[in-house]
């Protein structure tokens, strides 16, 4: 039995049991993890913009040029780590997404 048929039955065997507690809590956890990703692409932002801030206005200081050099690093990180988070946290809703739609249809 190979893995897409394994989920399918289990999906099946789930989509039958799901109620509108289930689907409602399954809407707020991609909603959850669509806003926790702005918050993350927020943050890249601010700190990104923090740096490049540091780097202008403090130029003549070698400790502040520093800080702001890691700081607009430390940005890229918090982006990628949100990204990575997002895409991870979406594809272990995707199923249970599908079931929303077809359960939609029925109704």
């Amino acid at each position: 039995m190979d893995k897409e048929e394994l989920i399918l039955r289990k999906t099946e065997n789930f989509k039958s049991n799901l109620k509108m507690n289930d689907i409602l809590s399954i809407e707020r956890t991609i909603l959850a993890n669509e806003r926790t990703a702005l918050s993350y692409i927020r943050t890249f932002i601010g700190i990104l913009g923090s740096g490049i801030g540091l780097l202008k206005l403090f130029n003549e200081s070698k400790l502040l040029y520093y800080i702001g050099i890691s700081a607009m690093i430390f940005s890229v990180f918090a982006l990628v780590q949100g990204i990575r988070r997002y895409i991870i946290v979406r594809k272990t809703t995707s199923e249970f997404e599908k079931l929303i739609r077809l359960n939609r249809k029925k109704v």
